[in-house]
């Protein structure tokens, strides 16, 4: 699109929930001119995603779904009748994101949301200038060095993860996450109100995944894992696949 749809933050990635059904849109931004590209991810019985020969189908879809789109919708049925068959996306979390000195994980390869939160690339950038860091600060211990990187980024990873998807409260609770989310919808954290909506949080501030994630401790099932915890668990690993690595070579001599 040429310029970003009605109510969109234009510089940063968007994530818009339907009227009706349930395929989400998630508004990327293209350049600094205004320009964007709609991304819909959803199951594939709508015909927004699956309706490849009726453009008054896909249309009629399109203004259930978004009707502040109206004036657009037409132009997004078009090229969405264009477009090859809907993709598949799967979602990682790894519980450690290295071996001993032999191999490292970086992206999504170890921790993929299948874009719901739009912040593949970012946090792969992220994942690599750590690595680096670490590498740089380590020499000549490659072990340490991968050790330290996953203490360093395992935690920013399963806090990504567990933001993409969100909590899933219930009783009085869910009213309360469902009225917080409206609110910072609406108000975008203007005149002191609320805070940006967690796209907005997630691609416009250098504030860590992991400490955005505990904020809303009280509406998951379990609080964020304490670093101390999570650091534990990554030695033990590491001490366990160093200690396989070391029978293995014995047991080939």
């Amino acid at each position: 699109l040429d310029t970003a749809p009605p109510n969109v933050d234009p510089t940063s990635v968007s994530l818009l929930l339907p009227k009706a059904g349930s395929v989400t849109a998630f508004v990327e931004p293209t350049g600094n001119d205004g320009s964007c590209c709609v991304l819909f991810a959803g199951r594939n019985e709508s015909p927004i995603l699956s309706e490849t020969k009726n453009q008054t189908t896909v249309l009629e879809a399109l203004q259930a779904a978004y009707p502040q789109w109206d004036e657009i919708s037409e132009s997004m049925a078009q090229q969405l009748m264009m477009q090859e068959n809907p993709g598949a996306a799967s979602s990682v979390v790894c519980n450690t994101y290295h071996y001993n000195d032999k191999a490292v994980l970086v992206g999504d390869a170890c921790h993929a949301t299948g874009g719901v939160s739009g912040q593949g690339v970012n946090s792969a950038l992220q994942d690599s200038f750590a690595l680096a860091e670490c590498i740089q600060g380590n020499r000549g211990d490659l072990a340490t060095a991968l050790l330290s990187y996953s203490k360093k980024q395992v935690p920013e990873g399963k806090a990504l993860y567990d933001l993409s998807f969100g909590p899933k409260p219930t009783g009085f609770k869910a009213i309360v996450w469902a009225f917080l989310n409206a609110r910072n919808t609406l108000f975008r954290g203007r005149f002191g109100i609320g805070r940006p909506p967690l796209q907005t949080r997630l691609t416009t501030t250098l504030t860590p995944f992991s400490e955005i994630r505990k904020e809303s401790d009280s509406f998951y099932e379990a609080p964020f894992p304490e670093e101390a915890e999570i650091q534990r668990r990554l030695l033990a690993l590491h001490e366990q696949a160093m200690q396989s690595a070391k029978e293995s070579i014995e047991v080939q001599s």
